[in-house]
């Protein structure tokens, strides 16, 4: 097994060799900016600062990931060659449609008992499918960014999935063609994972993405609206005469007495 290390600073600097010139510490660097702010959104359980990446491929990569105050990360990454080929899965369902396959491997996620929830999110971002305890809407930010992920990295690091570490647990993504698969877990079980993911690229394969439709559900029938209560005419037993007016010395000046006229005026000047 080939063996290389190397170190990122704060401002970009490279110390070691990396194996492509310094280009693979900078994809580096841009993905643990990608993916940090991953941890940092709400999800059902917030992920937390980003930790590590480390990648599953012929050609693996592990990157330790540290921060500062001002938000500038420091990588400790290693690079090793393996000889051990991947060897090809059997699909989880066959002969079936693009739907069915689709339900046996988020089925099959789902299942997983360190997995929290799982997605399936399209390269236009929209979501195919997803599994567990996760809002939608936080889904196509997921989404973007794992897909910047992936293409920031040399396919040779990723054949297999890239693990992203955080302080919260690990999201683990792969490419299917040109979608994304996400799965989140709890606790980190390599070997299985690895062979789940697998067998769902197994499962999908066949079938493109892109244009499947998933049926939808019927929409719930509106409730009829009820007619409205008629006023029911009044009973002529019901009725009553007006109060007498308010008259008399006790009720002077409840009611506006109709204005004067002009007062005549008398006087030796006004005959």
């Amino acid at each position: 097994m080939d063996e290389r290390t190397f170190t990122v600073g704060l401002d970009g600097s490279v110390t070691g060799d990396d194996g492509a010139g310094g280009m693979l510490a900078a994809s580096l660097r841009y993905c643990a900016r990608l993916a940090a702010a991953v941890g940092e959104r709400p999800l059902a359980q917030p992920l937390g600062a980003l930790r590590q990446i480390r990648t599953t491929s012929t050609t693996s990569l592990t990157a330790d990931v540290l921060w500062d105050i001002g938000g500038e990360c420091r990588l400790r990454a290693r690079v090793a060659t393996s000889s051990v080929a991947r060897t090809p899965s059997p699909p989880l369902a066959s002969d079936s449609t693009g739907v069915e396959a689709l339900a046996a491997a988020m089925g099959r996620l789902d299942r997983v008992p360190q997995a929290r929830w799982s997605a399936l999110i399209r390269q236009d971002l929209s979501v195919l499918a997803a599994a567990g305890e996760v809002d939608a809407a936080d889904l196509p930010h997921v989404g973007v960014r794992a897909v910047g992920v992936l293409g920031g990295l040399d396919e040779r690091y990723h054949r297999g999935c890239v693990w992203l570490g955080f302080e919260g647990g690990t999201l683990v993504i792969a490419s299917l063609g040109r979608h994304v698969l996400c799965v989140c877990l709890a606790n980190v079980d390599e070997v299985s994972v690895v062979a789940l993911i697998e067998e769902v690229r197994a499962t999908l394969a066949p079938y493109d993405l892109a244009d499947l439709q998933l049926p939808q559900p019927e929409p719930e029938p509106e409730p009829e609206p009820q007619p409205e209560d008629e006023p029911e005419d009044a009973d002529e037993d019901d009725w009553e005469p007006d109060p007498m007016p308010m008259v008399g010395a006790r009720f002077r000046g409840a009611v506006a007495s109709p204005p004067r006229g002009k007062r005549r005026e008398t006087g030796a000047w006004f005959r």
